[in-house]
């Protein structure tokens, strides 16, 4: 089972989400939350180093964020695809990253590989991975873009 028709909704549903998620759904007040775009964390499929991270992330600020959300999608090929979107979030103060899917684990080593390549940008030496075992599931094949969206709003 996958997040496949319709995947084009579900991609278009992600950048929209993107687009608006800094400015409705991070209170003004929240300067220490952070988004990281779907088309920044597909870099991650082109070979990139830990260390590319660190310096061209370097102004996002991240290791000052207490929270960092990052949509993240099943294409593990150097271009664009994939049929499934979870949420990445990087929690500082516990150093941990977890990993919302709505299909259970189906992300788990996208999940893990994202969070050992970007834990120096984090400077999260030694962060836990987590699977978040409750998340909400969803009850169709294409419902993961709207998942994401809506985890990391809550």
């Amino acid at each position: 089972l996958a997040c496949a028709l319709p995947r084009k909704a579900s991609d278009m549903l992600c950048s929209i989400c993107d687009r608006n998620m800094m400015d409705e759904v991070v209170p003004d007040d929240r300067s220490d939350i952070g988004f990281i775009a779907p088309s920044s964390m597909a870099m991650l499929n082109f070979g990139m180093t830990s260390q590319y991270f660190v310096e061209d992330w370097a102004g996002l600020k991240l290791p000052d964020q207490a929270l960092t959300l990052m949509p993240l999608n099943d294409n593990v090929e150097e271009k664009a695809g994939g049929s499934h979107w979870a949420l990445l979030a990087y929690f500082r103060p516990s150093n941990v990253f977890r990993l919302y899917d709505s299909m259970g684990n189906t992300l788990g080593a996208q999940g893990r590989k994202a969070a050992s390549v970007l834990s120096d940008a984090f400077e999260a030496k030694d962060a836990d991975f987590e699977i978040d075992a409750d998340t909400p599931r969803q009850a169709n094949p294409y419902d993961c873009g709207a998942y994401a969206c809506v985890l990391a709003t809550e």
